[in-house]
């Protein structure tokens, strides 16, 4: 089974870099939003979440939730419970 950008690469299947880089931050974006959506909707555990979303580091993840959503998921979740988000995907 393919698993990786790199496997699939090496196999012939991508041969554009701008390919590849706009497929990174489109998954980004979808994973991102699946993990605000889980925040503001369950009580799941942040390092669960994590998971889900196929990080294995969860401080990679803390890092690029912040990075995209300029909050971190703990204080995302905080927001979204008192109801200062106006969109949860």
């Amino acid at each position: 089974m393919v698993k990786t950008f790199r496997e699939l690469d090496a196999k012939g299947y991508l041969a554009d870099d701008i390919f590849i880089g706009e497929f990174c931050k489109l998954f980004k974006t979808i994973r991102i939003n699946e993990a605000k959506r889980l925040l503001g909707k369950t009580d799941k555990k942040i390092i669960e979440i994590s998971s889900l979303m196929g990080y294995e580091n969860v401080k990679h993840f803390m890092k690029i939730f912040k990075s995209v959503c300029g909050v971190s998921p703990s204080e995302y979740r905080k927001n979204a419970q008192v109801g200062k988000l106006d969109f949860i995907p």
